[in-house]
């Protein structure tokens, strides 16, 4: 709901004290000082994961349940991607829970702020990305309702 990188999450999680919806922090990667407002749930979200891992949390535990969470709920569906090794063609085929990272997470996250119109600027604020291109690689276009959006067009 938030698009943070991994990295970024746990240090919030790790080192803040929310007192308010808003969380001001340097993005690890960045070294960007970043000030976001989030959303109540997110906030209580994050209260709670403090509660439960105050000795620590990592990227891979995370991943872990995520993809463990995928399989209780019933995430079986069949991706198929093809996958380049040099110049060798594989294609990959895996049930959906197996997809499940925070990374996927943040790609969701800008392809559903960029089909429900946030400004580009604000979602960017959110992912961390400093230029629109790196941005862009991130949003996945076969998503979106081309019929709906066209229609808008003319209204």
């Amino acid at each position: 709901r938030i698009g943070l990188r991994s990295i970024d999450l746990i240090e919030v999680i790790k080192e803040f004290e929310l007192n308010s919806n808003k969380i001001r922090f340097f993005q690890t990667k960045t070294s960007s000082l970043q000030t976001l407002v989030i959303p109540e749930d997110v906030i209580n979200m994050i209260r709670r994961l403090k509660e439960l891992f105050s000795d620590g949390l990592s990227r891979d535990y995370i991943n872990n349940n995520l993809r463990e969470i995928g399989k209780i709920i019933g995430m079986n569906e069949i991706e198929t991607s093809v996958k380049f090794y040099g110049s060798k063609r594989v294609i990959v085929k895996k049930r959906r829970w197996d997809l499940l990272t925070t990374h996927v997470g943040r790609r969701t996250f800008a392809t559903k702020a960029m089909e429900k119109n946030v400004p580009i600027h604000i979602a960017m604020q959110f992912t961390g990305h400093k230029t629109l291109s790196s941005f862009q690689r991130y949003i996945n276009p076969s998503s979106f309702n081309n019929k709906e959006i066209l229609s808008q067009l003319w209204e």
